[in-house]
């Protein structure tokens, strides 16, 4: 049931998406500290590999509702925009850059992880989980 409220929530975001050309994050969820946004523009397949078109990446944003503790500074309502790396197929991602910025925009520290890197398993029903499956179910809706 939970998965086909999910279902229909993508899809009627797809829409605002369509509608509005200037908009490219889409509420996906929360957690206690914070909220996620896809960005669906930024959702392409990925030629990693050998095997052409199995991988998507895109970018997340993911904004804190209060007070958080990034770089060893509490800072009021940062943000953390990491890409993502992912095998929609066997349910596996690798994370490629993490940069976190204040709430004006400013860069407070970048990450970027080796392409080389394994792919670690999504855990099922948790945050992981609710991101790759909102970007692959937009990645095959835009199909």
């Amino acid at each position: 049931m939970m998965k086909q409220i999910f279902t229909i929530i993508i899809l009627i975001s797809s829409f605002f998406v369509n509608a509005q050309t200037n908009f490219k994050e889409v509420y996906i969820g929360e957690t206690s500290e914070s909220k996620l946004y896809l960005n669906v523009e930024s959702i392409k397949e990925s030629f990693f590999g050998d095997e052409n078109g199995k991988y998507i990446e895109f970018w997340v944003k993911e904004k804190y509702k209060a007070g958080h503790k990034l770089n060893g500074k509490i800072y009021k309502t940062p943000f953390i925009q990491t890409k993502y790396l992912v095998d929609c197929h066997h349910s596996k991602y690798k994370t490629l850059t993490e940069a976190s910025y204040t709430s004006t925009g400013k860069l407070i520290k970048s990450m970027k992880f080796s392409e080389y890197e394994s792919f670690d398993d999504v855990v099922p029903d948790s945050v992981g989980d609710l991101i790759i499956e909102s970007a692959c179910k937009f990645h095959n809706y835009g199909k």
